[in-house]
């Protein structure tokens, strides 16, 4: 019997990647972004693989379909580019996980949050300063 390999070619059927399921294995999504999603997620599935990465907010619910969970989600933490790291970017990035992130609990998702590669000692500060200035606010 023949499926489908995760670059969609047709492969023999043959043992799964995971087979005792002691270690709890994931891919990231993008990594594999021109493969449709649900014949992703189904071989993902198929390989024993229990989670997949780094998911915009609406695959987080996609995934379970497959019996898959979104083991780390996008949700509005800014980008590489532009991260918590740059002042510029803080009120846009608290705005979006304040929403996103009840959403991710719900799913059980977790929310990562990347900032552009700066000096650490600036990078560091300015994180602090938007820290400080959102836990200052609920005082």
């Amino acid at each position: 019997m023949a499926s489908a390999s995760l670059f969609g070619a047709a492969a023999p059927q043959g043992p799964r990647a995971v087979t005792k399921g002691r270690l709890k294995q994931s891919v990231s999504r993008w990594c594999y972004e021109k493969i449709p999603a649900r014949e992703f997620y189904r071989a993902v599935a198929g390989m024993g693989l229990t989670a997949v990465d780094l998911l915009e907010e609406p695959e987080w619910s996609v995934v379970r379909e497959f019996g898959l969970i979104c083991s780390m989600g996008y949700g509005g933490g800014g980008t590489i580019e532009n991260g918590l790291n740059d002042r510029a970017n803080h009120d846009a990035i608290v705005k979006g996980l304040t929403a996103s992130i009840p959403r991710a609990a719900k799913l059980g998702v977790p929310v990562e949050k990347l900032g552009k590669l700066l000096r650490i000692e600036d990078a560091v500060a300015a994180c602090w300063r938007s820290l400080d200035k959102d836990v200052r606010k609920d005082d």
